[in-house]
C-alpha cells in the first residue's frame, strides 16, 4: 500500500503523514499533497520560543 505523504513548510521535506503535527486545510497542496508542520519542527519551534 502506498504511504500518504505531507510537505512540511518549515523544513521543506516530504514526510509520511503520520509524522505531521498539524496540516493546513487550504493552499496549493490541499488536493495532492497536504502541507503542514511536522512533529520535529513543531518541537524545535516550542524549544526556541522558551
Amino acid at each position: 500500500m502506498k504511504e500518504v505523504m505531507m510537505y512540511c513548510v518549515s523544513c521543506c521535506r516530504m514526510l509520511p503523514i503520520a509524522q505531521s503535527h498539524s496540516l493546513y486545510k487550504t493552499g496549493f497542496y490541499k488536493h495532492n499533497v497536504p502541507a503542514g508542520v511536522c512533529k520535529e519542527c513543531q518541537s524545535a519551534l516550542l524549544v526556541h520560543r522558551k
